[in-house]
């Protein structure tokens, strides 16, 4: 009587059994033969770099900003210039009309971040950071150069400035508004129109003030600010 042969089984070939390290490159040598989808990947990567550099540069106009103003009864007082992109001027328009292009006064100031800005009867105050910056405004409309003070402590805030309401802007962090300023002889409107640049990642700022009469009718119109701010962009 025969037998039928058993059948021996043989222990499993390890090397039939990939190893996590051998999958890993079994993928990538698929990855390989798929260059396409590195490409896209790249290709992602690299718009990314772009709208984060796009941002980057964007962003100086942020850390900084000009265009602070204040009022009085007899003139409209405002900072522009950024430490390092432009100069740093005080510029004062007269109330009384007619508005005009002469109404402007324009003064130099120091290379500093304005913290404050307070108009008074007869002087504008700007604050530094460890300085307190004063401007005389001359009955005629003329401006005296700017003089200084040093704070007994940097980043001090003086109590005068400490009952001003919040900072308003006309210029880099504007945004869009008609305010009016109204004194005895005379109906003004500051306005503030913002529009896409023909830049990606960028507004155009454009101020002005704008007299008219008691029937709201423009009489003139003195362009005060016109530049640019960072916005948010993407695909």
């Amino acid at each position: 009587m025969s037998t039928r042969p058993t059948r021996i089984s043989r222990p499993p070939n390890k090397r039939m059994q990939p190893t996590c390290s051998a999958s890993r490159r079994a993928r990538l040598m698929r990855s390989v033969r798929r260059p396409g989808r590195h490409i896209v990947l790249a290709k992602r990567l690299s718009r990314i770099g772009v709208l984060t550099l796009a941002t980057f540069v964007a962003s100086p106009l942020l850390a900084d900003s000009d265009g602070d103003f204040c009022t009085t009864s007899s003139y409209l007082a405002y900072e522009v210039g950024l430490p390092g992109y432009s100069p740093h001027e005080l510029r004062v328009v007269s109330l009384v009309p007619p508005l005009s292009d002469s109404s402007l006064r324009v003064i130099r100031l120091p290379d500093f971040q304005v913290h404050g800005i307070l108009c008074r009867e007869a002087e504008v105050l700007l604050l530094g950071w460890d300085h307190l910056y004063t401007v005389s405004v001359l009955p005629a409309g003329e401006l005296l150069a700017a003089r200084s003070e040093k704070l007994a402590h940097p980043g001090q805030r003086p109590s005068f400035f400490r009952g001003t309401k919040a900072v308003q802007n006309l210029g880099s962090v504007a945004k869009e508004q008609i305010l009016p300023i109204t004194t005895s002889n005379a109906n003004f409107l500051l306005v503030t129109r913002i529009t896409r640049s023909h830049r990606e990642c960028e507004l155009r700022v454009v101020s002005s003030l704008q007299e008219t009469d008691h029937e709201g009718l423009l009489r003139f119109a003195l362009q005060l600010y016109d530049g640019t701010k960072g916005a948010e962009c993407g695909e």
